[in-house]
């Protein structure tokens, strides 16, 4: 059985929660008291039965009672038993809202993170050293931006490389030595959209083979007086992104997945999952890349999936990804804290 959810008053939910935990308890109260009246009528049978002429009309009519209370009790415990399931229910939908909740949490703080990096590379173009080390490529020129950029790079350590590209996509500049071992960029796609859009370009995340890690490209124009003379461009470290990741609670037991508009796995809790894990036939997957819904959630079975969407934070208007949690409503053993 599937049930879907996209939004939810926890206020009202939790009501509807503290009414049924009431009802039971009523019903639980209910039963109590039939207990004690049957152990009163067993007590009473047990007398009528001990005497002689009398006893069998007794028994007869203690024993109906105590029948008639037996089949009393028996209706009230299957009404538990519903009230139980739709307590159940409720509970697991105010878990679904937490898991959501924590989903639009995790994928706000990477749109803010990749809203710095967005922004840092575009300050950086206009630094007056780029601009000149883009332009004259005299070897002063190109000495001072090489030392600034190192300066930027050991300031901010959340780059593997920063890149000065001429406007024939030469490399002028950078910091990472495999990458200065690369002289010609003019054939790279974040070179071709900013020269040809003269706009900011920003990536997937991908692995690179030259840094031997998984990184995202951030570029953006180099303009004097208004004239486009370069590229300045940036590697990310995405492990910043997994530490993002592992500062969300869950429990042990629970799956928390970036995912890109291609299906792929790109930030994980578990690193091997990370271009390996398969998800594409996950149903809230599909709702999510097929555009029905942004954020919500789909019971499974015994299993809970929250997801949301970028929303994408100022200018920067994120990548399509999306996070979800994969989370087992029947608790198992060693499961951490929700």
């Amino acid at each position: 059985m599937k049930q879907f959810l996209q939004d939810e008053n926890m206020s009202a939910l939790m009501q509807q929660l503290k009414t049924e935990s009431n009802h039971i308890n009523d019903v639980m109260t209910s039963l109590e008291k039939l207990s004690k009246q049957s152990n009163i009528l067993a007590l009473n049978a047990g007398i009528e039965a001990a005497r002689a002429s009398e006893a069998g009309k007794g028994f007869a009519v203690v024993a109906n009672e105590i029948k008639k209370f037996a089949s009393e009790t028996l209706g009230l415990s299957a009404e538990s038993k519903k009230v139980i399931g739709r307590i159940e229910n409720q509970a697991n939908h105010i878990i679904a809202l937490r898991t959501t909740d924590m989903a639009f949490d995790t994928i706000d703080k990477i749109d803010r993170n990749l809203f710095e990096r967005h922004c840092d590379v575009q300050a950086w173009a206009t630094f007056e050293s780029v601009k000149l080390a883009a332009r004259l490529q005299t070897e002063k020129s190109k000495r001072e931006a090489a030392v600034l950029l190192k300066d930027i790079h050991r300031i901010y350590e959340v780059y593997h490389d920063l890149m000065i590209v001429d406007l024939s996509g030469n490399l002028v500049a950078n910091v990472h030595p495999a990458v200065s071992k690369m002289t010609h960029f003019s054939e790279r796609t974040w070179f071709k959209e900013v020269t040809t859009t003269e706009t900011v370009y920003v990536s997937d995340m991908y692995r690179s083979k030259t840094l031997g890690c998984d990184t995202m490209t951030f570029a953006a124009p180099i303009y004097d007086e208004n004239e486009l003379i370069g590229v300045f461009t940036t590697r990310f470290n995405w492990g910043y992104i997994l530490d993002i990741i592992k500062t969300m609670i869950v429990g042990e037991q629970t799956r928390l997945y970036v995912i890109n508009q291609a299906k792929e796995v790109i930030a994980s809790r578990n690193i091997d999952d990370i271009f390996s894990k398969d998800v594409s036939g996950f149903e809230a997957v599909s709702r999510v890349i097929d555009g029905t819904v942004k954020k919500g959630y789909l019971i499974d079975g015994d299993v809970l999936y929250s997801y949301c969407e970028t929303q994408g934070y100022n200018h920067y208007q994120g990548k399509g990804w999306f996070v979800l949690i994969e989370e087992p409503l029947t608790k198992k053993e060693n499961d951490g804290p929700l």
